[in-house]
């Protein structure tokens, strides 16, 4: 009080000196400063709306543009996308009916079920449809063109049309799929052919081609429709829209209206010689390269009949032949400059009266009221006061109702507006930091968070409002990749250094809720305008993903190496137990039944036929080739592969089959693996013992009862066991490579089981509980074949019938030393040979002398020579009759598994028995 008091006898003393002096000069300086202002306020604002509003459509136009651009660049993408997905789409109905149909129906009638299943097909408004052709060129189906049906493609007599065929069949020769692009003929357009992009895909159970195509030029012409029309739509300000035309003068959009592109710009609107003006002044804009500025007058969008000067911004689209543009109408400032005119001229006057009168009246009344009007005018200044200080502190907007002064008001305006900028400003930067694709956290000079982004709350498990004002190390807690405390933490060397760091990616994020996520991130401090650091700023990403694909591809590579040399190692294995397991048997012929040896010959021969069951894993692991299918019980691979797996462990099987279980088509080999790995992993998980639940069942699928396969019978096999069970968390990614909860594990195993069943054409799922038990569920298709239960060869009782003369090639020279003594114990007459070229030369020697060759046995693979598939087919160039059978120590090649394909009349995989020569031979 004692301030105001001082304030108010200061008042007293001067206001009756100088209010007359001062009420002159007063409202002289009051005039010529309000009319200053008005003059400067004008002009700046007709230039901040000017340069505004320029800026303003030259934006809109480069969004437009781009957005164009992207458009335009995405068509090819787009039409090779839509043939593939069509293409996919067509594969799959054939395949189901394949399926289906296979067995029951001939291969022909199935292929035209195919045809006429996708001849009615139509997409792209009816400019879509299927074409089907066979690997030898006979057209199959052309939907649109069924003239050439039925034909081969080198009878097409049109030039284009044939090339096209052409490249189709030679695609699909090198490929199974491909995208091709070419010209053809569009439905509803006679004599002309348009470039197409199609997409193709080889149907190899009936080696077809089946493919479909996309014409470019309706992608793109649905694009630009659908541009047009959100162009169109576009609106800025009170009167700003975009306006497309093409370079002749061909108005597409303008005015907020879509044009068919039929009608020049000038001949729409009333004006026609001023559009042809504006338009020759937008074509030059628009040839200018990123685009210019023009001026001109134009109608506006809301009042067709008035003219305003308008400012416009164009841009040209080369590729598609546009011109782009938008602008402003510049009258709009012109009337907020005469509101600021008449405003500014009202409180001039008003001030000006206000001066006058108030001197009058307080020469007049000075020494009655001025202790009123000082106390008064006190308090306006403290309340003004108390507002400044909660607008700094809150950022709470000053009440201007409540102060009562004018130039108290507008001050208190200003501060206003600098406020809400302020906070406009802020909560842009908060938007833009919460919505970026990195975390990010910033903090004060004491290390205290200030602002958490979206991507940061993700992570970290702190939200916002619960990590501000926590301290930095809290929130972002940081050790190293081995779990120990780091040395310092990057906020505090940053805030101790004020320089920027990289923090390297082995570093552990511990998240609020415990995960760990490996990151990188960078720390760098926060300088305000006079360069003194205010914070600290935190930008990390979560790296984790990245180094586990490194270091999966790192394994996949060294499990690669390994499996190659697996491979190489079970291959050299199986030759070397050929001839061990050979000579056995043939010790045990010799021997007789009963000899003193034929105990330890016997342990030799299982023992041999155990390491032949370790190379078909090696294999298996090394190549996962297609399997030898043969016709086995299932019970029977079951049982001997699961009691292996339990040898000298706690855990015991309980078994449950069928009585009539249906059998099946399988590689025993692969299958025994499947069996064995479920069985081990069993046991693993029944640490402290118990039992194992096996059974097989007949199943029947009826169709849609399993999406995964088509209807028909099934022999499924399940293993139960009572172990910890399986996390529903990782249910889905048991089958993934590489994935394992043990310590010790490759993720191999049920990756192999998967891709073994799968190639068996059957399905594995699993039902797992934690602490209960898990079931694996298999299902294989039943054979239609009987089961045949050969029982092996008495010693001394095999036989083949007849005498043949076999041609024997192989490398290894102890293997064919081991089959000519069986083939010769057997009473046939052997020729050998090691390498194909000798076999070749030795077979048509003996065809010159009229020696018949009955059958030639052959290595698939020959180091550094000819190997058997090469020499069988030049032996059948030379006789087609030749009986023909493939050898080789890798069981699991795919020339096995198909050697019919390949001339071959029977197949055997090293090492064999005596038994199994027996039958090769019986069935030649």
């Amino acid at each position: 009080m004692r301030q105001q008091s001082t304030l108010v006898r200061v008042v007293r003393l001067l206001s009756v000196v100088s209010l007359l002096a001062l009420a002159g000069i007063i409202v002289l300086v009051q005039a010529v400063v309000g009319y200053r202002e008005f003059v400067q306020q004008a002009t700046k604002m007709r230039g901040e709306y000017v340069a505004q509003q320029k800026a303003q459509v030259k934006r809109e136009v480069e969004r437009v543009v781009a957005l164009i651009d992207s458009e335009r660049t995405q068509t090819g993408r787009r039409a090779r996308e839509s043939a593939r997905q069509r293409v996919n789409e067509a594969w799959e109905v054939a395949r189901n009916l394949q399926l289906q149909y296979q067995g029951r129906m001939a291969e022909a009638d199935i292929v035209r079920l195919i045809v006429e299943s996708l001849r009615p097909v139509r997409f792209n408004d009816g400019h879509g449809y299927f074409f089907i052709c066979d690997r030898g060129g006979h057209i199959l189906l052309v939907a649109d063109r069924p003239e050439l049906e039925g034909r081969h493609y080198s009878a097409v007599a049109n030039a284009q049309e044939h090339e096209a065929l052409r490249r189709i069949i030679a695609a699909a020769d090198t490929s199974a799929e491909d995208t091709l692009t070419y010209r053809w003929s569009k439905p509803g357009a006679f004599g002309a052919s348009f470039e197409k992009i199609s997409f193709i895909k080889r149907f190899e159970p009936f080696d077809l081609i089946i493919g479909t195509g996309v014409y470019l030029d309706d992608i793109e012409e649905q694009a630009k429709s659908t541009l047009l029309d959100m162009i169109s739509r576009i609106r800025f300000g009170e009167e700003g829209y975009i306006f497309v035309n093409r370079m002749n003068g061909d108005a597409l959009v303008s005015n907020g209206r879509v044009f068919d592109g039929h009608s020049k710009l000038w001949k729409i609107f009333d004006q026609q010689e001023q559009a042809r003006e504006v338009f020759a002044r937008e074509y030059q804009a628009a040839m200018t390269p990123h685009g210019d500025y023009i001026s001109y007058s134009w109608i506006k969008l809301s009042n067709a009949a008035q003219v305003s000067e308008k400012a416009s911004f164009v841009a040209g689209v080369p590729a598609w032949n546009w011109l782009v543009g938008a602008g402003v109408y510049l009258d709009d400032v012109e009337a907020d400059i005469a509101v600021l005119q008449g405003t500014l001229r009202y409180e001039s006057l008003r001030g000006i009266l206000l001066t006058l009168l108030g001197t009058g009246l307080m020469i007049a009344l000075v020494l009655v009221v001025l202790q009123r009007i000082s106390r008064r005018v006190v308090g306006d200044i403290e309340l003004l006061t108390t507002m400044f200080n909660r607008a700094a502190t809150r950022d709470t907007a000053i009440a201007l109702e409540q102060v009562r002064f004018e130039e108290l008001r507008r001050i208190a305006g200003d501060v206003n507006q600098v406020l809400h900028d302020k906070l406009a400003e802020k909560e842009q930067l908060a938007v833009t930091l919460r919505s970026i694709g990195d975390c990010v956290i910033t903090t004060d000079l004491a290390g205290a968070v200030v602002l958490i982004n979206r991507e940061a709350e993700r992570l970290t498990g702190w939200s916002q409002d619960e990590a501000r004002g926590k301290p930095v190390q809290e929130v972002f807690g940081v050790v190293d990749n081995h779990g120990n405390a780091l040395p310092e933490h990057p906020v505090t060397r940053v805030l101790a250094s004020g320089q920027t760091i990289i923090v390297p990616s082995h570093v552990t994020l511990l998240a609020r809720d415990g995960h760990r996520h490996l990151v990188e991130d960078s720390v760098a401090p926060i300088f305000d305008n006079s360069n003194n650091m205010i914070g600290i700023v935190l930008v990390f990403r979560d790296v984790t993903e990245k180094v586990r694909t490194a270091e999966e591809l790192r394994k996949a590579e060294k499990l690669r190496s390994v499996g190659i040399l697996a491979g190489g190692i079970a291959h050299d294995f199986n030759n070397m137990l050929a001839a061990i397991l050979g000579n056995v048997e043939l010790a045990e012929l010799v021997s007789g039944p009963g000899g003193e040896l034929t105990p330890i010959l016997h342990d030799l021969r299982r023992a041999a036929g155990r390491a032949k069951g370790l190379t078909q894993q090696l294999l298996t692991f090394a190549k996962g080739g297609d399997p030898l299918l043969k016709t086995a019980s299932l019970q029977d691979i079951v049982v001997e592969s699961a009691d292996f797996a339990l040898h000298g462990s706690t855990v015991a099987c309980e078994y449950r089959f069928d009585e009539a279980l249906w059998p099946v088509e399988v590689d025993s080999g692969q299958l025994a693996q499947v069996v064995q790995n479920l069985i081990l992993n069993a046991v693993q998980a029944m640490m402290g013992g118990g039992t194992i639940r096996v059974g097989c069942s007949n199943v029947t699928l009826d169709l849609g009862e399993d999406i995964l396969l088509p209807p028909g019978r099934y022999v499924c096999l399940t293993i139960r066991d009572g172990g910890c069970g399986i996390p529903a968390e990782h249910l889905d990614k048991i089958f993934d490579p590489y994935f394992s909860t043990k310590q010790t594990g490759s993720g191999l195993g049920l990756a192999v089981c998967h891709s073994v069943i799968e190639k068996h054409h059957g399905r594995i799922s699993v039902l797992s509980t934690e602490g209960i038990g898990t079931t694996f569920i298999i299902l294989l298709p039943a054979s239609v074949k009987t089961l045949e239960h050969v029982a092996p060869a008495a010693a001394g009782g095999v036989s083949t019938g007849k005498k043949l003369c076999v041609l024997v090639m192989d490398d290894d020279e102890m293997i064919r030393t081991v089959v000519k003594n069986m083939l010769e114990h057997l009473g046939h007459e052997v020729l050998l040979t090691s390498e194909g070229q000798e076999a070749v030369r030795q077979y048509a020697a003996c065809r010159s002398s009229n020696r018949d060759v009955d059958l030639v046995l052959m290595d698939l693979t020959i180091p550094g020579g000819m190997g058997g598939k090469d020499a069988a087919q030049a032996i059948l160039r030379l006789d087609p009759a030749a009986r023909l059978v493939v050898a080789s120590g890798y069981s699991n090649d795919p020339v096995l598994a198909h050697y019919r394909d390949y001339g071959f009349i029977a197949a055997i995989a090293k090492p064999f028995r005596l038994d199994e020569l027996v039958e090769v031979l019986k069935s030649c």
